[in-house]
Formats: C-alpha cells, sequence, structure tokens
C-alpha cells in the first residue's frame, strides 16, 4: 500500500463514496448517548451466586461503555458484571460480557474501557465481548458474586452508556 494512501472507515466509505449513499445505522453516527443507572444496597454479607439483577438493556442498544461502582465490600468480593438471556432466547447470557471479577477491596470501581478506577488510576483498556456489542433483544444488566464478601452491609452501583438505532 502506498504511503500517501487514503483509507476509509466503512462507514465515512457509506457517507460519501457510495452513490447513492448508503445510511449509516443511527447508533453509529448521530444517535444521542443514553445513560442508565441503578443500585443496590446489601444489608448483610454477599455469597457466592448471588444474582443482582439491574436496568435492562433495550433491543438494538449498542453498549459503549459500563461502569460499576461500590464502597468498601470489607475482605473480599468479586463480581463479575455481564447480562441474562433475552425474554425470546435471542440473546444468550454472558455472565462477564461486560467486566470481569470487579473486586471493591481493591478497586473503588471499575470500567469496561478503562479497567480498575483505584483512587484516581485508570488501569488499562481490557476488551470484553460486550463493547460496543449491539443487542438484537432486550436484556437485563446482572452482576454475579464469584467470592463472598465479609462487609455486613454495602451499595452497588452501576452505570451503562449505550445508542440505540
Amino acid at each position: 500500500m502506498a504511503a500517501d494512501a487514503t483509507l476509509l472507515g466503512l462507514n465515512r466509505t457509506k457517507w460519501a463514496s457510495t452513490v447513492p449513499s448508503v445510511k449509516i445505522p443511527k447508533g453509529e453516527g448521530y444517535s444521542h448517548l443514553h445513560v442508565a443507572y441503578d443500585s443496590y444496597t446489601y444489608a448483610e454479607a454477599s455469597e457466592i451466586g448471588d444474582i443482582v439483577t439491574m436496568q435492562k438493556i433495550p433491543a438494538s442498544a449498542r453498549v459503549h461503555n459500563v461502569v460499576v461502582y461500590s464502597d468498601d465490600n470489607g475482605t473480599a468480593g468479586v463480581w463479575d458484571v455481564g447480562w441474562g438471556v433475552s425474554a425470546d432466547a435471542v440473546e444468550a447470557a454472558d455472565q462477564d460480557g461486560f467486566i470481569l471479577g470487579f473486586n471493591p477491596e481493591t478497586d473503588n470501581g471499575a470500567s469496561m474501557q478503562g479497567g480498575g478506577i483505584a483512587a484516581g488510576t485508570g488501569g488499562g483498556f481490557a476488551a470484553r465481548p460486550g463493547l460496543f456489542k449491539q443487542f438484537a433483544s432486550a436484556v437485563d444488566l446482572k452482576l454475579q458474586c464469584t467470592e463472598a464478601s465479609s462487609a455486613t452491609a454495602f451499595t452497588l452501583k452501576v452505570a451503562i452508556e449505550y445508542s440505540v438505532d
């Protein structure tokens, strides 16, 4: 390839180079970014296998980021963040599709795009299957406990950023 070659992204090609032009899906070019927030407060220690169902991710949503936060979770308490199977079984469940192994003891929060958020450190980018995934059917956002917590009370908070076609 020549050093001065002009390369066009898929949507740029649709927009400028095709006659007649092909429409760019709304969620890929000019849609609004939606943010949905939810929280759950535990009144006792969490147990391995606990599943906390948070907000619903709508059909045709393209996920851009998921952020999870918890106050001090005692000694341990590890969580996966993913989604459940859709009601029509079009979307399969993925327990850790967004975040794998969020540990509030070592990280105050975690982001699908930025890794751990411990005392201002950014963490590294770690791609997950849910990053930029577009859901064909609505699914529930779920947090699953993979290591029990000794904390007697704590709150899990989660926000999901997505666009909709």
